[in-house]
């Protein structure tokens, strides 16, 4: 630890600045590879929708990480600060940019992938995330589709909140990627939920 702290002493200004921009944007992007890899991704970027905009935590990341490495390289090979800093400018926008791309196929190849969920309809399954009365507040469902067990969005026509682990049944679809449920308990007492 003595080593690092001896090395970041030594540093001017400008290196800290390239070193730190760098390294703790590097360090995010690796950590949204790792929760991405094990179906996490969706912890960044909620607000995003479909999780693809030009500025996202991914792009953003991805542009300091180009900026700042790229800082780095060009302050060891002699260039003065404002070189370093316009050519960290341009392979940082071009970082974010390809991130930018290939989040928009990967999202593409998840959205348009073969599974049609009217094949989830009529099928029971159980309250993922708590879903809001009345359409109002959105929520998740476990439920076998194609042979596959899909956490899927879901809403509710029930006058009451469905709770976690709720038994549920899929009655139509919202939109291409929302199921409607039902309370296994209450199908037979609401002929909306059936019929719709």
């Amino acid at each position: 630890m003595e080593a690092v702290s001896s090395w970041w002493g030594s540093l001017e200004g400008a290196y800290r600045v390239f070193y730190a921009l760098g390294i703790v944007s590097a360090l995010a992007l690796l950590v949204q590879v790792i929760l991405t890899v094990f179906g996490l991704d969706d912890l960044f970027d909620a607000a995003d929708g479909d999780g693809v905009s030009l500025l996202s935590l991914r792009t953003v990341s991805g542009f300091l990480a180009g900026f700042g490495w790229t800082g780095v390289v060009m302050m060891r090979a002699g260039y003065s600060t404002l070189a370093a800093s316009i050519g960290g400018t341009v392979v940082g926008l071009l970082f974010a940019g390809l991130l930018f791309l290939i989040m928009r196929v990967m999202m593409g190849l998840r959205h348009s992938g073969t599974i049609d969920y009217r094949n989830a309809v009529g099928v029971a399954g159980k309250v993922y995330a708590p879903i809001g009365a009345s359409l109002e507040k959105p929520g998740q469902v476990e439920v076998l589709v194609q042979g596959r067990l899909r956490t899927v969005a879901a809403m509710t026509r029930h006058d009451q909140d469905l709770p976690t682990l709720a038994r549920i049944r899929v009655v139509d679809l919202l939109d291409q990627n929302t199921l409607l449920v039902a309370p296994l308990d209450a199908e037979a007492d609401d002929p909306k939920e059936t019929s719709q």
